[in-house]
């Protein structure tokens, strides 16, 4: 498995062809927790060459046929992967029939190798930079040292009929939590709508986008949409927020609330209709502070907080 593994690397590396001793064997539980590890190393040493990982794209996969089904993936497991580097303990959900996970993740570490060097395919700056990384998975994994995260694949509709209850609502809090950011601090002030501050460390692209509102605001108002959603978990009710902005680029933001640690904060968003996000605090020194303002249907969410109050009610009674 790892022979064939770092196979997929050298070769997507070296821009030539592919020459596995089984290809099934990159089908297992074993190969999908190594090449997340790959991966994991990967985008490591992209981020120590070049600063950061906002810049890896996959455009050019979509152009080979044999690797182009497996593009689509990729940027979900990119942010899952930047999450478990930025240690926030992501959850990812991919559909249960998503081809070759294992290939795709080392697919994506070796295109994370290739953008961490100008130099060409096949060459010794290449070579050594892969040899590097396969040193660091043998020596001290980042994988070992990470939150581990949860990746993991949804129940088919065959398997949602027949799995025990455990299985099931396991299944139901990992598609609750898939892809969600709590809020790091959420902060509220007298007559102001809330302030959610965000860990956008995995989140280059809102982090641009906070900086595009702020400094060049479309001049209608960015276009977007959003739902929010009542979740009640055996030992917690969460409100889930699903943030879509279409204008002026297009990015969707999951965020989960606590109904009863940020209750003072969801009713205040509620009386406002809106809330305020940003990736830092004005006094933080580490980041840029750049806010942007959400609009909310603050009766709808009002109403979703006395649903929230009655099975708080009905889970205190159980």
């Amino acid at each position: 498995m790892i022979a064939d593994s770092e196979e997929v690397l050298r070769a997507y590396t070296e821009h030539r062809g592919l020459h596995l001793t089984d290809p099934a064997v990159l089908d297992g539980s074993d190969a999908i927790i190594y090449a997340e590890s790959a991966a994991l190393e990967a985008l490591s040493m992209l981020a120590d060459q070049r600063g950061s990982t906002a810049d890896l794209y996959f455009a050019e996969l979509f152009d080979e046929p044999a690797l182009s089904h497996l593009t689509p993936v990729m940027p979900a497991l990119l942010n899952f992967l930047r999450a478990r580097l930025a240690e926030q303990d992501p959850v990812l959900r991919l559909e249960h029939d998503t081809p070759r996970l294992a290939h795709s993740l080392l697919l994506l570490a070796a295109h994370a190798l290739k953008q961490a060097t100008d130099a060409p395919a096949g060459s010794p700056q290449a070579v050594a930079l892969v040899d590097d990384c396969l040193a660091r998975l043998a020596r001290d994994p980042l994988n070992d040292r990470l939150p581990p995260g949860d990746l993991c694949f949804a129940l088919s509709s065959e398997e949602r009929r027949h799995a025990p209850a455990a299985r099931f609502v396991r299944d139901e809090i990992r598609k609750i939590r898939n892809k969600a950011l709590p809020p790091k601090h959420v902060v509220v002030l007298p007559d102001q709508p809330p302030l959610l501050v965000l860990d956008l460390g995995a989140r280059p692209d809102i982090q641009d986008l906070l900086r595009i509102l702020e400094t060049d605001p479309p001049a209608d108002g960015a276009d977007t949409a959003n739902w929010w959603q009542v979740l009640p978990l055996p030992d917690q009710i969460l409100l889930r927020l699903q943030l879509d902005w279409l204008d002026p680029v297009r990015a969707q933001l999951v965020l989960l609330l606590d109904a009863d640690a940020h209750r003072d904060a969801l009713a205040r968003i509620a009386e406002h209709g809106c809330l305020d996000i940003t990736a830092g605090l004005p006094d933080d020194p580490d980041t840029v502070f750049f806010r942007a303002r959400v609009l909310l249907d603050g009766s709808h969410l009002a109403d979703l907080l006395l649903l929230a109050e009655t099975r708080r009610t009905a889970l205190t009674k159980a």
